[in-house]
């Protein structure tokens, strides 16, 4: 006589918050040329190029007003 197959417990889910929101961040033409060329130059994507910019930025800022991160 053959066994019955054991099945897995069913696991209830939930949507996991996401961990990062989007930023829409618009150029002109020229700084968006010379984004592009500085990302591909380093080997990163546009947008990661950006990402450490802006954080640089606030760094210096939150430096420069003594604030803590």
């Amino acid at each position: 006589m053959a066994k019955a197959k054991k099945r897995a417990a069913k696991v209830n889910t939930t949507k996991s918050e996401p961990v990062v929101k989007p930023v829409r961040l618009v150029l002109p033409e020229a700084d968006h040329e010379r984004l592009e060329r500085c990302a591909s130059r380093i080997g990163l994507s546009m947008s990661s190029c950006a990402r450490m910019a802006v954080l640089r930025w606030i760094e210096a800022e939150e430096e420069r007003r003594g604030e803590p991160r």
